[in-house]
């Protein structure tokens, strides 16, 4: 009996009826829009070829209720929606009709809501418009750390009249304090690396955005495979805060990679870690490109001494640069800290470098280096990810005397970065300026070379050296400018540049430039905004470069 009602089903299913849907009468919204509400959402190639999307006869009555309750939800309460049925085709003919409109809007608040609207007075009542209005409301008032306020928005519709009216009253309350913070679900790891490593702490005032950057600041240690803060629990204007975390099941991680950039060819590249051995987290790192080859062991230990982490590393390089190629092998040791709007770090690297195969002009020699550190940036952006306001300062400074390597050594850099919203897009200028004070022996790995995606998008990597130079190594001075627009396209932004760098081989010294223009698209993502960027010099069409970069390019 189960094998013929099985084969009974698979019978109905062989010889169901399939119909090919279309739309007529709409006028309001297009044929992709109404395909995409009703789940049969055409690709670009289905587009391209005019092709319908089909379904089996059974779906038509939930395709009809669909698109019924997709009309309401946009205003239209009276549209009038038949199914014609002809052939192997399925016609929704829509009679859309007069809509619902908003007449009046009226708002009694102590706190700004009226650029948190996307419902406007003589429009339509757009159901989602309205719910999404609420919710950008309610993330505001915590933002600015009102989290017991008192809302009440309604809508009124009259149906006869096709009038809406919205009444909306919000009395924001007393600012929220966080009263306590509890860390739940930890098993091997100590309670401090988590408080170090979040941006707030009892007594104050709560912020959501702060609570949101803790969370991306756990979440980037790399310990927890699940975390969630909880702030629901609030009595009289006083929260506690649960934070609920789970570690890692699997601690070791092995990555292996292979890419390809214009400027450095073929990339390989292996990456071994551990994310809790005993609180640390030992890597072993393998790249290997046309520009360079690296080997390199770390060890990453959180909250060391007074909520610093500590990282200590081992490295060697091997890298091809115009006129030489160099072997680096180095001990690099950092202490580092982040707040929710600074983050600094300072340590101490040392250096054996080898210069080899070099032009005519340039020493085979080796040199020993070391240098102290230290590297602050002060950043005021709305976003960490995708930033459309504010501004960042990034400073870097290095130090070696004579009687430690080669050299008297001093380097300092310092980058601003701006950005503002315009009314069709968003603006980004961002400064440069490097300078290297030396007497002695100076490796020629250490000088100043440009190029690249964080800098001149005409060039490849590294490839610009001093201006003025006839050997073709770095310099002591540049200055490089950006200035760049973005637009708005849905979820992706277009973008055009303007880039300029100077650089010379005299300290403090810009008397010659070179220009990158060109255009650019980015892709804002939760792990980062994806950028690919095409460049050329103005002054040398010959010369030009495409660029592609995921992350925050300081």
């Amino acid at each position: 009996m189960r094998a013929l009602l099985l084969l009974g089903a698979l019978f109905a299913v062989l010889h169901a009826k399939m119909y090919y849907i279309d739309f007529a009468g709409n006028k309001t919204f297009d044929k992709d829009r109404l395909y995409k509400e009703v789940g049969l959402e055409r690709s670009f190639w289905q587009k391209w070829r005019k092709k319908l999307p089909q379904v089996d006869e059974k779906l038509l009555p939930s395709l009809y209720e669909g698109l019924e309750l997709f009309y309401k939800e946009q205003g239209f309460w009276d549209a009038n929606i038949t199914t014609d049925l002809k052939d192997n085709k399925a016609i929704f003919r829509i009679q859309e009709n007069s809509p619902i409109i908003i007449k009046n809007i009226a708002i009694t608040s102590n706190f700004p809501i009226t650029d948190k609207l996307s419902v406007y007075k003589n429009q339509r009542f757009i159901i989602p418009e309205f719910a999404r209005s609420k919710e950008r409301i309610k993330k505001a008032l915590l933002q600015k750390g009102y989290c017991s306020y008192t809302f009440k928005p309604k809508a009124y519709v009259f149906h006869k009249k096709r009038n809406a009216y919205i009444s909306i009253y919000l009395d924001k309350g007393k600012l929220c304090n966080i009263k306590d913070i509890d860390v739940k679900g930890l098993s091997t790891l100590n309670p401090k690396v988590v408080f170090d490593h979040i941006f707030v702490r009892p007594g104050d005032v709560f912020d959501k955005q702060k609570i949101d950057e803790s969370y991306k600041r756990l979440y980037s240690l790399g310990y927890f495979r699940q975390i969630r803060f909880d702030y629901s629990k609030k009595v009289r204007n006083q929260v506690t805060l649960a934070i609920h975390l789970k570690e890692r099941q699997k601690k070791r991680l092995y990555k292996v990679g292979v890419g390809y950039e214009s400027d450095q060819g073929f990339i390989g590249s292996f990456l071994y870690k551990d994310y809790n051995l005993h609180s640390h987290q030992p890597q072993i790192k393998l790249r290997y490109s046309k520009l360079q080859k690296e080997l390199a062991f770390s060890i990453f230990t959180p909250s060391i001494w007074h909520g610093h982490d500590m990282s200590n590393e081992l490295a060697y390089k091997d890298e091809d640069f115009k006129q030489f190629k160099s072997r680096t092998y180095g001990y690099r040791f950092k202490l580092l800290q982040d707040t929710f709007t600074t983050s600094y770090a300072f340590g101490l690297e040392a250096e054996r470098i080898e210069i080899y195969n070099t032009s005519s002009c340039i020493h085979e020699r080796s040199y020993t280096f070391v240098a102290p550190y230290a590297r602050y940036l002060l950043d005021r952006r709305d976003s960490k990810i995708f930033p459309t306001q504010g501004y960042f300062w990034l400073t870097n400074a290095a130090a070696s005397l004579k009687w430690l390597g080669d050299t008297n050594y001093l380097y300092a850099s310092s980058t601003l970065g701006y950005y503002t919203k315009l009314q069709s897009g968003i603006l980004f200028a961002k400064a440069r300026l490097a300078q290297i004070l030396a007497s002695g022996s100076l490796p020629p790995t250490k000088y100043l070379y440009a190029g690249g995606i964080k800098s001149n998008r005409a060039y490849g990597y590294r490839s610009i050296a001093a201006l003025d130079s006839s050997c073709g190594l770095g310099g002591k001075s540049l200055l490089e400018t950006t200035f760049e627009f973005r637009y708005p396209f849905k979820n992706i932004y277009g973008a055009i540049f303007w880039d300029r760098t100077y650089l010379n081989s005299k300290s403090l010294n810009f008397d010659k430039s070179v220009d990158g223009v060109g255009i650019g698209v980015l892709v804002p993502m939760q792990i980062g905004t994806i950028k690919a960027y095409f460049g050329l010099d103005p002054n040398n069409l010959s010369q030009n470069f495409l660029g592609l970069y995921i992350g925050a390019a300081f």
